[in-house]
């Protein structure tokens, strides 16, 4: 019984050792110590040579009811500020051998607080909206 509660002890300490134990100048670099509400969102496209459309909701996939942007792109990323802790998804056109083809991504955009090194610190999370054209077959 006493070795089964050290064991428990042991875990627990262990358990909760530091990401950033060996480097806290790196997590106190990257530091928010201000909690942020809103951020850049990365929407990620494939240009090609021509232009491509793209919307983007909030909201999860095929809630079309809140259409936060509409427009025609030639660069590769394109970031908008959003609100965080909200769902969006985008979804891009393409004309691809003669077929239109869609590319629909969505994620959760959220901000995380983490306490480490002695500091608390907000990170971002799920920053990135890939509607890039994988392949047509």
């Amino acid at each position: 019984m006493i070795l089964h509660f050290l064991l428990m002890i042991i875990m627990i300490f262990t358990s909760c050792y530091k990401k950033y134990e060996n480097n806290c100048s790196d997590f106190i670099e990257n530091c928010r110590g201000i909690e942020p509400h809103q951020e850049m969102l990365i929407i990620k496209v494939s240009p090609k040579p021509y232009k491509v459309i793209f919307w983007l909701y909030k909201g999860q996939f095929n809630d079309t009811s809140i259409l936060l942007y509409y427009d025609t792109v030639r660069y590769r990323e394109y970031s908008i500020l959003l609100e965080l802790n909200s769902y969006y998804y985008a979804k891009a056109k393409y004309v691809e051998k003669g077929k239109i083809v869609y590319a629909i991504d969505g994620v959760f955009f959220k901000k995380e607080l983490i306490e480490d090194c002695d500091t608390a610190c907000w990170q971002i999370k799920n920053n990135v909206i890939d509607v890039t054209l994988k392949s047509v077959p």
